[in-house]
């Protein structure tokens, strides 16, 4: 068996990924896990596969069909041997006024201190409290084992005043071992989203139930982060900029 790693894009529409499961079935394979999601009504993802090696060359014949069939693009690589994570994982949750570079500031902290972002999900709300765009965002993460955490944070929040940085060990991690599929990562994002009062749409995008409507405690969640981040700014409040490794 060959173990591809699909990427999927297209337009939103009906039978999209029933035409991909159907190209997967009919070569003999087998979808092995998944993550898709759509943004700005389009369908955008990762599918990791087997597929018999005599069958390869038809599957991605067949990849491509789908492109004139339906309007879905997807490109194909071998799946890279993977060797077992080391360090520790943490959940983060970020909140602070938006602007452009936010997340760019972000990764590129953490990339500084070689800590690896496995999930993330942003969201960016408009406030009355915070008189402007309030970003959010909410990651999981592996930090080195040389790494203290609490300079990770501190460099993170040395990027702005206005930033809150959370970090949470969650032990629901703890019990995830290397035969656990994504579905127990994208459950986990989910609490985490839904516990910073982003229920719409959260459940919806992380294969759980149907869309929820946002209700006053939803609502007043945000507002009292964006309260939080609009004093934190108004004080010029910033974190430590400790030295990198």
């Amino acid at each position: 068996m060959e173990k591809l790693v699909l990427t999927v894009l297209g337009h939103e529409r009906p039978g999209l990924i029933a035409a991909l499961s159907e190209a997967v079935a009919d070569h003999g394979g087998n979808w092995m896990e998944s993550q898709l999601n759509v943004l700005a009504g389009s369908v955008a993802g990762i599918v990791v596969v087997e597929v018999p090696r005599l069958q390869g060359a038809d599957f991605r014949e067949a990849l491509v069909e789908l492109r004139e069939r339906v309007g879905l693009t997807v490109t194909t690589e071998l799946a890279p041997e993977v060797g077992e994570d080391e360090g520790e994982v943490r959940s983060v949750h970020v909140v602070g006024q938006d602007r452009p570079g936010i997340m760019s500031e972000i990764s590129s902290a953490l990339a500084s201190w070689g800590v690896t972002i496995t999930n993330l999900v942003t969201f960016s709300e408009e406030t009355p409290m915070a008189d402007g765009t309030v970003f959010t965002a909410a990651l999981l993460i592996t930090i080195p084992p040389e790494v203290d955490e609490n300079d990770v944070q501190a460099v993170i929040e040395g990027l702005s005043g206005d930033l809150m940085v959370e970090f949470d060990e969650l032990d629901d991690l703890a019990d995830l071992d290397d035969e656990d599929g994504p579905e127990d990562l994208s459950s986990l994002m989910r609490e985490m989203l839904n516990g910073l009062g982003f229920h719409d749409g959260v459940d919806n995008e992380f294969g759980g139930g149907e869309e929820d409507e946002w209700d006053g405690e939803d609502a007043g969640a945000v507002e009292g982060s964006a309260a939080a981040v609009e004093g934190r700014a108004s004080e010029g409040e910033g974190g430590g900029d400790p030295a990198r490794p």
